[in-house]
This record gives C-alpha cells, structure tokens and sequence, in this order.
C-alpha cells in the first residue's frame, strides 16, 4: 500500500464519509450520473448546475426538514437526483428512509421554489446498495416508480428510485473498455488502496477518483473531514441566507414597498429584486 497511507485505517470509497467528499467533485459526479442515463438507455446528459452534500434545517421553520441524503443534484433542466451510499445490507428500514428522502425532495419543490403542482420537477433516487434488498433485487439496476397494479404499467414518472448493486461487479470480468458505469460500481468494492489501485491508468475519471480517495485518506488529511464540513456547512448557510432573502423581497414586493426599503432590508440588488416580479 502507498507508504503515505496508514493501511489499518484506510477509509474505502464506500464508507459515508470517503463517498461524499469524492463524489462532491463535479467532475466525478457528472461522469457518474451521465454514465448512469446512458447505461440505461435514457437520451439524455445533463450540465450539473448544483450540488449539496448534506442535510440542513429551514431556519424559518424548524419543523420543516429538506432531506438530502449523501449528495443531492440539480441538473440544468430542473430534475433533482439525490445519491445515498449503503455500506451495509440495505433493509427495508433503508428502503424507507430513501423513499421519504424522495418524497421530501418532490413535495419541498413547492416550498422552496413557490412553483405550482404542475411544474414540479422529477427526482431520482439512486441508492448505491451491496446486497439484494428483499431477495427480489437481483439485476445490477432495480427500478421502483408508480404503477398501475392491474395493468401492470407506470402510471407516473415523478419520482423514480433506483437500487444500483455494485456487489454484482465482482461477479462481472473487469476490461479497460467496460462502460464507465461499471467501472466506478467496481470501484466501491475496493477495501483497501492496493485493490482500488489496480484500476489506475485505464480511465482518466478512474485515476480522478483514486487520486481523491488517496487525498481523502491521507495521515496529513486527518482533520480534513473537519474542514470539509466547515466549508460546506459555511455554503449551506449562504445559500440558506439568499433563499431567506429572496422570500422576504417577495412578500415585501406583494406588500407593494419600495424597491429601496426592500434592498436595505434584505441587503438584495435591484435586479435581483425586479427579477421576482
């Protein structure tokens, strides 16, 4: 194993913690996602225009939660998809959890955009698991959506989970031409570095993701989590401040008060203001 690294502690690709930070890097998470659509035959490649690696409250209601899992994106046609990594055997307890995550994510579009039922964007839940949930999930890919259970046909499009099992990846011959889908799959199975470094030099996004587990792991990076969450934490809290802002203009504008009055309260630009007309 790389001497920089400390072999009893290494922390593999799967682990919570080592998956965020990697795939917070945007040019992981795009390959991921747009290898993802392609392996399943959906026409379509979206622009990442947004990423959020964690939870966080509302601060104007406490008791109103925006659910993210592990990473949650915005593509630039409004589609969210949301990314939760199970290490573990995922149960029906995990089931649950990823459907109410989805289901939070559809409904706060109401809430946070003041968009109407009709204009509500898809999510798509992808659940990176290692076991077959409810011994029924045998495929690579497992999709659940609403049905008609008569007919047998899906009758809504508006919220799709996927069960993604990358264990199935050990079972499968690996090549330096397999589809980028399977080759990051493959790449959570790594337990240790000198296993995950056996993929190195076949695909630049490999390497990217090496590299980034390689710094995630690293003895001078010991307090790297640490900061990591700061940032983000920081992130989060002016993106909350804005969204915050942008609400308060709104009903001040509703209320027909100055422009100006509006700009001193919410500290807001003109343009940012007339835009929410």
């Amino acid at each position: 194993m790389n001497s920089e690294l400390k072999e009893n502690t290494f922390s593999p690709l799967s682990n919570d913690l080592t998956f965020k930070y990697v795939f917070s890097h945007e040019n992981v998470l795009k390959v991921f996602i747009n290898s993802f659509l392609d392996y399943i035959g959906l026409d379509a490649s979206c622009n990442i225009i947004d990423i959020v690696p964690q939870n966080y409250i509302i601060p104007t209601n406490k008791t109103i939660k925006s659910y993210y899992g592990d990473l949650t994106v915005t593509l630039n046609n409004g589609d969210i998809i949301s990314l939760e990594m199970y290490s573990n055997k995922f149960s029906e307890n995990e089931y649950n959890k990823s459907f109410a995550y989805t289901s939070r994510l559809f409904s706060n579009q109401l809430y946070k955009n003041n968009i109407s039922y009709k204009n509500m964007h898809k999510v798509i839940s992808l659940n990176l698991i290692p076991s077959n949930y409810k011994r029924v999930n045998k495929e690579l890919i497992n999709s659940y959506r609403i049905k008609n259970d008569i007919l047998n046909i899906s009758i809504d499009n508006n919220i799709l989970i996927y069960l993604l099992r990358f264990d199935l990846t050990n079972k499968m011959s690996y090549n330096l031409y397999e589809h980028e889908f399977i080759t990051i799959l493959r790449l959570l199975n790594c337990k240790t570095f000198q296993e995950i470094e056996k993929y190195k030099g076949g695909k630049k996004i490999v390497d990217d993701i090496i590299e980034y587990v390689r710094e995630w792991n690293l003895e001078s990076s010991k307090n790297g989590l640490e900061r990591y969450m700061k940032e983000h934490d920081e992130e989060l809290r002016e993106e909350t401040k804005t969204r915050n802002s942008l609400d308060i203009a709104k009903n001040m504008l509703n209320k027909k008060m100055k422009i100006q009055d509006i700009m001193d309260v919410t500290g807001l630009t003109r343009k940012e203001i007339l835009n929410l007309k």
